[in-house]
């Protein structure tokens, strides 16, 4: 009786994905009813990190993109299409059509359905699902550094036009710390006075 409604439950979400919404490649965030189908791409804002249903054998990998180390992964082999559900779960299954079996989920489905649950793969190579903004699952971030040193917070004060604040970077250098300051304007080391 179980699988059945499983099963039922599936075929339901799984119904209502049009194809419009595979992504070959997203950018910051993968929203509801949006899926990954082997090959396709998330990228984190500062791009470098990258999500991926591994082609090969099915694997959803968070990589860093400097040496290709995976970050996480979930080890569930055999995964065809991975979705974000409007339940609030998001789901990697053994293949893009129904009948489909759950390979893997992060388990946070909900009572109710809403088109405000997202996917974040995050500057520290975290993946992150939100419902409603709340989050409500997260995997581990990356706290390496490809020298072998941790991830640090570095303070950076950013202009852009009348608008000045300071943001603590979690990054590996002063120099990717600025880096980041300058995609949303000026930057300079050390917090603003």
């Amino acid at each position: 009786m179980m699988k059945s409604s499983i099963r039922a439950a599936v075929f339901c979400t799984l119904a209502v994905v049009p194809l419009s919404t595979l992504a070959t490649e997203y950018w910051i965030n993968l929203p509801a009813k949006a899926g990954l189908l082997p090959g396709d791409e998330l990228y984190s804002p500062n791009k470098k990190y990258v999500l991926t249903l591994q082609a090969g054998d099915g694997n959803l990998v968070v990589y860093r993109k400097a040496d290709m180390k995976p970050v996480w992964a979930t080890y569930a082999y055999n995964g065809k299409f991975a979705v974000v559900q409007p339940d609030g779960n998001f789901v990697v299954y053994d293949t893009a059509v129904t009948p489909a079996l759950a390979v893997w989920s992060t388990g946070t489905w909900g009572p109710t359905f809403t088109d405000d649950v997202h996917l974040y793969l995050e500057d520290s190579g975290a993946l992150v699902l939100k419902r409603e903004g709340v989050s409500t699952w997260r995997s581990k971030s990356d706290l390496s550094c490809s020298g072998g040193g941790n991830i640090q917070f570095f303070p950076i004060c950013i202009t852009n036009g009348s608008l000045r604040w300071t943001e603590s970077v979690p990054v590996c250098s002063w120099a990717e710390a600025l880096e980041y300051g300058r995609q949303k304007g000026s930057a300079r080391a050390g917090a603003c006075r």
